[in-house]
């Protein structure tokens, strides 16, 4: 559902040629990238957007002299007039055309006869359109789509007020995406207090919110703590009671796990807190339902074994979903070729395979937040980690394996398991020699 437009015989090896100063040339003042471009030479990936602005990043690839600009599925308008201009300033600099992927071919002043305005707004809907009607879907399930700053998991409130809007539901959902990006110096992401009791090996999660203060809250949070410090009032109430007595304009669900309680205050404030006082719990722990496993105490064994447990999902998110999207069919397809990959090996390599099974959706969740960067540095820090836990017999056998799966998933991405055939893409190859240095230092 990705679309790209191609530039041959870029000329990136050439001194004085690099991204940064093509990026320069831009008509924005306010595109980044995550992570940051060099100001010199030319990455083989990198991940563009306009701060503040964009929903989805613009993806750059150069594979030898040929540039690939793609745009993921549901991005913004915004983003599709990015990725033109990107094309477009490329195409100048080099003296080449413009190809897309539906086989037109263009030059920089001739692209937006076909990609004009119209175009953009036509296809950024029809692309989300797309991706709504996959979300719920028995095959499917909710989807992950990364963004800029943050991933958006498309569930059922998020779907329910899209489906509402009937008409404008694709610009709510840009609006929304962007707003979980960037959700504005004005807005208090609220963070998870955990609380212990002598009675429960269980904790309790909170976040609090204020008077007249607007607030992100993750849905990791079971409690909610309202406080009110001009009448020194302060009262706690479960999070589902929250969501339930609060107006509906007064919350702008973001995405599955993450909404914004608007600020309140004067009788909008009054009527809140006269609606919880009811509900207001005195003992989190009267609620065993609501409590949470504690996080592991983390120590340098641990943090070494979870770097290992973690570095094959984080190989999937790299490989297999490289355009943001995740469904239950990829999922069952990886959990199934991570056994296979990992069956032959000896009894503690088996063990960290079975813990990343069990911890797969918490790992997935994790990595997802810190995008491309945090799984590269995942991987990184397995190689570390391996001989400390597997062993120095062992270690180079595990990340030789890991590398070897992050082939099969890319043949998988290109057919097999997620298609047809085994053709590896440029994507695909492009982030196999970033795996394989991470691992094993550039030489399988």
């Amino acid at each position: 559902m990705s679309f790209s437009f191609y530039v041959r015989n870029i000329a990136a090896n050439e001194a004085g040629a690099s991204l940064h100063d093509l990026i320069a040339a831009l008509p924005y003042s306010d595109v980044a990238a995550n992570p940051p471009v060099p100001e010199g030479g030319w990455p083989e990936l990198a991940h563009l957007y306009r701060d503040g602005v964009s929903a989805r990043p613009v993806e750059t690839s150069l594979e030898g002299d040929l540039l690939q600009v793609r745009i993921f599925s549901a991005s913004a308008p915004e983003d599709y007039q990015l990725a033109l201009n990107i094309i477009e300033q490329a195409a100048r600099r080099y003296g080449q055309p413009i190809e897309s992927e539906e086989g037109v071919t263009a030059t920089a002043d001739t692209l937006r006869d076909t990609y004009n305005d119209a175009w953009v707004q036509r296809h950024a809907a029809d692309t989300f359109g797309m991706v709504l009607n996959m979300q719920g879907r028995e095959d499917t399930g909710n989807l992950q789509l990364s963004g800029v700053n943050a991933t958006m998991t498309l569930g059922p409130r998020l779907a329910e007020t899209l489906h509402q809007h009937n008409g404008s539901a694709a610009e709510v959902f840009f609006d929304r995406f962007r707003r979980l990006n960037f959700p504005g110096d004005d807005v208090y992401q609220a963070g998870i207090i955990v609380v212990g009791s002598e009675s429960t090996d269980k904790v309790a999660r909170l976040s609090t919110f204020g008077k007249n203060v607007p607030t992100l809250f993750s849905t990791r949070a079971r409690f909610i703590a309202l406080t009110d410090s001009e009448r020194d009032e302060h009262m706690h109430i479960k999070f589902d009671d929250f969501i339930a007595i609060s107006d509906a304009g007064s919350l702008q669900w973001l995405s599955e796990d993450a909404v914004i309680a608007e600020a309140r205050d004067g009788a909008a404030w009054d009527q809140l807190m006269t609606a919880a006082r009811p509900l207001a719990v005195e003992d989190f722990f009267a609620f065993p339902e609501l409590l949470d496993e504690p996080e592991p105490a983390a120590d340098e064994g641990a943090d070494a074994e979870k770097m290992l447990v973690s570095a094959p999902v984080a190989i999937f998110l790299l490989v297999a979903a490289a355009d943001g999207s995740i469904d239950k069919k990829e999922v069952a397809a990886f959990q199934s070729q991570l056994v296979t990959s990992l069956a032959s090996t000896d009894e503690r390599v088996g063990a960290l395979s079975m813990a990343c099974m069990a911890q797969f959706q918490e790992i997935l969740g994790g990595l997802q937040s810190g995008g491309p960067d945090l799984c590269l540095r995942v991987l990184i820090q397995a190689r570390a980690a391996a001989e400390r836990v597997l062993g120095a017999d062992n270690d180079q056998q595990y990340l030789v394996v890991l590398n070897d799966m992050a082939i099969s998933i890319a043949e998988a991405s290109g057919g097999g398991l997620f298609g047809f055939g085994k053709k590896i893409g440029k994507e695909e190859r492009a982030v196999l020699e970033l795996i394989e240095q991470a691992l094993l230092g550039g030489h399988s």
